[in-house]
């Protein structure tokens, strides 16, 4: 069991966080799917009318072999971890912020969105959000 950091007594690298790549990769993919297919699944004739996906983004290899894997058209999944990197939790909210600034899906326009995370391959979920 790890202490919490004390200062001269630990290295701040003694508290890291590592995270196995390979292994996220290769199972970021299912649990995406898993995602998708619980709030898609019920509804299937609302896949065609979702207008953007927010996706927690590991890296653009990754979710561009996902986008694909899935079928989802490219031009509807936003995508900014090639300029910012991996911002964890916040990425799908910040994506939707600067849709909404550049007026690409506005609030209170009905617009139909699928906002999903993989958190380290312990949890994911997502929601179908009208806007």
């Amino acid at each position: 069991m790890k202490l919490p950091y004390q200062p001269g007594r630990m290295r701040p690298a003694d508290m890291a966080f590592v995270v196995d790549g390979f292994r996220v990769a290769r199972s970021y993919p299912e649990y995406m799917q898993k995602c998708l297919d619980a709030v898609l699944g019920p509804r299937p004739e609302l896949r065609s009318k979702v207008e953007r996906y927010y996706f927690h983004q590991p890296n653009k290899r990754v979710m561009d072999a996902f986008v694909a894997r899935a079928g989802l058209p490219p031009e509807a999944v936003a995508c900014n971890v090639d300029r910012y990197g991996n911002t964890s939790a916040a990425g799908m909210l910040i994506l939707l912020a600067e849709d909404l600034e550049a007026g690409r899906v506005c609030l209170g326009s009905g617009d139909l969105v699928v906002v999903a995370a993989v958190g380290a391959n312990v949890h994911y979920g997502a929601q179908l959000v009208r806007l």
